[in-house]
Order: structure tokens, then sequence, then C-alpha cells
């Protein structure tokens, strides 16, 4: 019989947890105020090991920084594979306004080399897609970030949207930007390196994900050591509902 979809649940120091990309500040503070008005750490931070005895954070970057600048010690964790059938890595497009495209954003990189960083594609007022225009840079790792920042500088000020790739354009975008996937290898070297990427630049396709996990921040005040026994079985003893449907969720904030 197979195990429950919460054994993948742990109680790991936040310390320990390492960030691929950086935070959104407005998005954070209004989670971190959140999540102090709530008293509860409401869905686990999806980790997968890094081979170093940290945890490479797969989703939850502002609840881990929301929990550090609230004094927290140790987090609710769920703990996933990067493998072909746990975690994978993807990408996302930026849906960047029509009224306030940025001159020379569909330009090479600043850094010379012919591996793919991202697409660019216009869209006119009929929603007609112009062909894929191609940005890149060095395939080694640390100058492609150097890139992939540098091209995000150019419209990180405008009010862009989130969107799968391929998907339609979100009403009203001008041009769609689509950051090509990272392998888990190179992320992992970045992570090391101390080297974070910009915000909604990578995607992980989580299957399994567990959600409604709800742990109240008075658990996560000490070091896990020093957290009483239990905890970590008490959660994973809690009743499972397993949904199969295509989902559709409305980010908070958005």
């Amino acid at each position: 019989m197979s195990g429950s979809p919460l054994d993948s649940l742990a109680l790991v120091a936040l310390d320990d947890l390492v960030l691929h990309e950086q935070i959104e500040p407005a998005r954070g503070a209004r989670l971190k105020q959140e999540i102090a008005r709530s008293e509860v750490l409401a869905d686990p931070i999806v980790v997968t090991a890094t081979g170093s005895g940290r945890w490479l954070v797969l989703d939850g970057a502002h609840r881990t920084v929301a929990l550090r600048e609230l004094g927290l010690r140790a987090a609710v964790v769920q703990v996933m594979a990067l493998s072909p059938t746990g975690a994978r890595l993807d990408s996302w497009s930026h849906d960047l306004p029509r009224d306030a495209i940025p001159v020379g954003l569909d330009g090479p990189g600043p850094i010379g080399g012919a591996a793919l960083v991202a697409t660019v594609e216009r869209i006119d007022g009929t929603g007609r897609w112009s062909d894929p225009i191609a940005v890149t840079g060095p395939s080694e790792p640390g100058s492609r970030a150097m890139v992939t920042t540098a091209v995000a500088r150019r419209y990180a000020a405008l009010p862009y949207v989130r969107a799968v790739p391929g998907s339609p354009a979100h009403p009203g975008s001008g041009a769609r930007v689509t950051w090509t996937p990272w392998s888990a290898a190179d992320l992992v070297h970045l992570v090391e390196a101390g080297i974070t990427l910009p915000p909604g630049t990578t995607r992980f396709v989580l299957p399994g994900r567990v959600l409604g996990v709800r742990v109240g921040l008075s658990m996560l005040v000490a070091e896990p050591a020093d957290v009483p026994p239990g905890v970590i079985e008490g959660l994973r003893g809690q009743a499972v509902r397993t949904y199969t449907e295509l989902v559709h969720v409305v980010e908070a904030g958005s």
C-alpha cells in the first residue's frame, strides 16, 4: 500500500533554505503582513535537497523571507525530488502592457553568446503574434544569469503579468517575454555560488503538491531540534483529499 502524501512533510531550519530567485518586495510585504495577522503558515514550502545539506526552495520564496523577517527559526516543508516523475523545471512568460513596452526589449543580451536566454514576441491590437525574436547569451550559468538579470531589468518597473508559455496573451498585452528553462544542475550551481535570478523567471511543475497544511507560528519559533516531539507526526496524521481534475488558482495580490 502506498504511503500518504503527507509523508513528504519535514521540519527544517529556516537558515538551511536557499533561494534561487529574488522576491518581489511589494508582494513580500503583503504576505508578511498576512502571515503575521493570521499567525499561521498556510501551506508547506516546497523544497529539494541540494546535496550540500541545504534545501533549494522550489515554491515559497516569499514565505521563506517573511518567516525570517518575523524572527522564526523553523519551517514546515514538503520535500520533492527533481526528476522526470517528480518536480520539473519550467519557465514563465511575462506579458507586458501594450502602451509601455521599453525600447530595445528584444535586443541581444549585453554579453556575447549563442545560448537562448529568452524569446520576445510582439502582439498587435488584433491579437496577432509576431515571430519570436531570440535573446541570446553565454551558456555558462553565471554569465547567463547576468544576461537574464539585465534583460529583466528592462521592464522590471512595468506591471507585467505572468503567464504559462503557450497560453493566450493577457488582455492589453503588447509583448511577451518567454524565459528559457534552466537545467536542474545549472540552477543548483547558481545557488551554491550565491547567485539569484530575477523574480518570476523560473517555474516548477509540482505534481503531488500538498496544500492546506496549516501550522501555527508558535510551532516555528525554535530550532527544529528544540520543537516538541510529535509535531510532524501530528501533521502527517491528518486526513487527505486528492483532486485529479484541472484547477485554476487566483494569486492573491495579483
